[in-house]
């Protein structure tokens, strides 16, 4: 028997849902309050975002649009760290480098009206070798030249 924190009833411990944190290896509430209190917590931040999306429509939709090269930038350092190929070595100023690289990708595909891709000379996943995602190892080319290129080294 234990009794819940939440609804203060004594209840035979297979209304608990396990927890090895615990001394007596079970959650404090009960499964029923857990749920409860879940619904309850998630309909709450339902209701406010909601708000938050009436008062600011296309907000991030209007922000991505504007900075592509820091999406890009963002997503490709994400994808990196993923795959443990950032290196903590790397100073704030290799770091602005990297992200320079997709600036310059947009602006040269700005420029010119061919698309252009960030890529890494050695891939971060290649078959013989893996490289890193520092600057040394991005390389500015166009979209169909970096396609054409695959996962090769």
């Amino acid at each position: 028997m234990k009794t819940c924190k939440t609804c203060k009833i004594d209840k035979t411990l297979e209304y608990f849902s396990k927890d090895k944190s615990r001394k007596d290896g079970y959650h404090n509430s009960c499964k029923t309050c857990n749920k409860n209190h879940r619904e309850c917590k998630s309909e709450y931040f339902r209701e406010k975002l909601s708000i938050w999306r009436i008062n600011n429509p296309n907000y991030a939709s209007d922000w991505q649009k504007d900075n592509l090269d820091k999406v890009n930038s963002s997503s490709a350092k994400r994808r990196a760290l993923k795959l443990r190929a950032t290196p903590l070595w790397l100073t704030k100023e290799d770091l602005e480098i990297i992200e320079s690289f997709y600036t310059l990708s947009k602006t040269i595909e700005y420029q010119t009206g061919v698309k252009h891709h960030v890529d890494h000379i050695v891939p971060l996943q290649g078959k013989n070798v893996c490289g890193l995602h520092v600057p040394w190892n991005l390389q500015v080319l166009e979209a169909s030249e970096n396609i054409r290129k695959s996962n090769k080294f």
